[in-house]
């Protein structure tokens, strides 16, 4: 399966291709998926598959949800994970009905701007793209999911200078809420990158309770020449924790000590209630 991709049935289904007798001529992969649903239907409906006509073939309209191309059955308007190169039928309702998978003419630029997006499922948009929706729009949701998940690296922060509670956009979330929230956060994001990125680069500990940014090297000459969008790392030139956004570094926090005398300086450390206001640091 993809380390990092927009998934779609051909990523989950493994075995042999080939059911004979066919008359449609089919490619490979799809002639499996056909032999596949036609022993589906022969031992949990004891009849056969309909027969596909080549000359009477519906269209079935695409979208993404939570990162896979799906579309939607028009007789029960169940979803189903979609096929490359295949035809479709739905075997939840067994209409019957044929259908070709309709894709959008942008499909690699919707893709390309959906992994740009950290798949982040809390609070902001996961990965998930409808017909209409247009390239704006979608960049849009890409930035709104990089704000929240700057949003977590504050909480991250706010817990490494001994904060026991944080508002957050007209809430108070105590230690163990934003424990919970980073840590969901964390899993999401290492989960849907497939690789140890950000487990290797934020070096997230729990020894002692809290999490927080430990602070593995990362002077500029000894991080990676050619970065993938979404990296994370602490930079200890700049002493601040950035990401990259597949074009330049962007400063995703500033850890400096001015930080910490900042809210020292406003009695929000050590006093149980730390406040980040929008704006006034991390960027």
């Amino acid at each position: 399966m993809p380390t990092d991709a927009i998934l779609t049935f051909s990523d989950y289904v493994v075995g042999e291709a080939g059911q004979p007798g066919l008359e449609l001529e089919l490619p490979e992969y799809s002639r499996h998926y056909v032999g596949y649903l036609e022993h589906w239907y022969q031992r949990t409906r004891n009849q056969d598959l309909p027969v596909i006509d080549p000359t009477n073939l519906g269209e079935a309209v695409l979208e993404v949800n939570a990162g896979r191309w799906v579309w939607q059955c028009p007789g029960c308007h169940n979803g189903e994970l979609v096929q490359n190169e295949a035809l479709i039928i739905c075997y939840q309702c067994a209409t019957g009905s044929w259908l070709v998978p309709r894709w959008p003419d942008n499909r690699e630029e919707i893709e390309a701007e959906l992994l740009r997006q950290p798949g982040y499922r809390l609070s902001a948009p996961i990965r998930n793209w409808e017909p209409g929706w247009t390239m704006d729009y979608l960049r849009e949701r890409t930035a709104k999911a990089w704000l929240l998940v700057h949003q977590g690296v504050k909480l991250v922060r706010a817990l490494s200078i001994g904060a026991t509670r944080v508002w957050v956009d007209g809430e108070v979330l105590t230690a163990a809420q934003m424990n919970l929230y980073i840590s969901d956060l964390i899993d999401d994001l290492a989960g849907r990158n497939g690789e140890q990125e950000l487990e290797d680069s934020l070096r997230i500990l729990d020894g002692t309770g809290s999490r927080f940014f430990g602070l593995p090297g990362g002077t500029t000459g000894q991080r990676p020449t050619n970065p993938r969008p979404g990296l994370v790392r602490f930079s200890k030139t700049n002493n601040r924790v950035e990401f990259h956004d597949g074009t330049n570094w962007q400063t995703f926090l500033d850890t400096s000590l001015l930080t910490y005398a900042w809210l020292n300086s406003r009695g929000l450390v050590g006093t149980g209630a730390t406040q980040f206001a929008q704006g006034s640091h991390g960027h």
